[in-house]
């Protein structure tokens, strides 16, 4: 081909281009998406129920496709975040996102332990779903409607009744959350004003209910559900503050992460032998700053967090200066 000829193609090209940009873009699909975003196609779809995702933009026979340069710039204006799925799958030691401890065998364990978080999550979320329950109920008590006579005194009374079965609920699904934070049967018993072993035998086929489910689900599934629920809460409610679970289920993963990291970086911090160990701390401590940047805006710009992942980006500066320094050192 000649000079002329191939500098007419990319003068050709160019003016395509700047017509019609679109002609040159690729089109994906919501599995094409998710390999390009690293998470499963299920995480996709939850991004575009919550609207948090750009509106389809063609389609490919039945498919919903967006332009790559769409969901590009869609990622780069997302500010960066940790979902549970950071802490579900087993990443190599090498990526910052998830630090991860060596075995004896030579694989990678968890230091974060996914199915105890979805378990406090899950708990969480009934007992939210209980609250709103005897707020309904309670509400229609509060009111006296129109069509009230002097024989409607069954169904209020039905209503009241329900009231109560609904109090009770509440009270088991607490029992349940409270137990997945690790609190103890003396204590809960303390609280409710009995022994601890009436507590236990009250409440504990339904914890021990609530864990078999959590041991037996798929973690990527429970998720997924566990973020439909949080959505149809904020939805159904009008009482709550705009998304106001969906931002609690967030924070509760955030912390539940958080306070497992921290006590495995003090751990750490105190047998600090030589580079290999360095670099995970490095990574833990980098891990711990994102966290508690998505903590400062989830609670609303609070001090404490934007001074926690100063100090911890300041740690994790040093490790890095030191393994800088050590590296450069000649072999002994």
């Amino acid at each position: 081909m000649t000079d002329i000829n191939m500098f007419g193609l990319l003068f050709f090209a160019r003016l395509l281009e700047k017509q019609h940009p679109e002609k040159l873009d690729e089109w994906w699909d919501r599995e094409e998406v998710a390999r390009y975003l690293s998470v499963a196609p299920l995480t996709v779809s939850s991004y575009i129920h919550r609207g948090e995702f750009p509106k389809c933009e063609n389609f490919r026979g039945r498919k919903q496709v967006w332009r790559r340069s769409t969901v590009e710039s869609w990622l780069n204006q997302r500010p960066q975040e940790v979902s549970m799925t950071d802490t579900v799958e087993v990443r190599k030691p090498d990526d910052p996102r998830e630090p991860a401890a060596r075995n004896t065998d030579g694989t990678f364990a968890r230091l974060t332990d996914p199915r105890a978080t979805c378990g406090i999550i899950q708990a969480r979320l009934n007992l939210c779903e209980s609250a709103h329950a005897i707020t309904e109920t309670a509400m229609r008590l509060a009111t006296i409607p129109v069509s009230e006579t002097t024989d409607s005194t069954d169904e209020l009374l039905k209503q009241a009744n329900n009231l109560l079965n609904q109090a009770e609920e509440l009270v088991q699904r607490t029992v349940i959350y409270q137990r997945q934070r690790k609190a103890t049967w003396h204590s809960i018993g303390e609280t409710l004003g009995t022994k601890a072993e009436s507590a236990q035998r009250r409440y504990g086929k339904a914890e021990q209910d609530a864990k078999d489910r959590i041991a037996k689900g798929a973690l990527r599934t429970m998720e997924e559900e566990q973020n439909q629920l949080a959505a149809n809460l904020d939805s159904q409610h009008s009482i709550n503050k705009k998304d106001a679970v969906q931002n609690g289920v967030k924070r509760l993963r955030f912390l539940a992460t958080l306070d497992v990291l921290r006590i495995e970086a003090e751990s750490r911090e105190k047998d600090l032998k030589d580079l290999h160990q360095a670099e995970q701390l490095q990574r833990i401590y980098e891990h711990l700053a994102t966290l508690c940047r998505e903590l400062f805006f989830l609670d609303r710009n609070a001090t404490k967090w934007s001074d926690d992942a100063d100090a911890m980006n300041d740690r994790a500066h040093e490790l890095r200066s030191y393994i800088r320094e050590q590296s450069m050192k000649p072999p002994s």
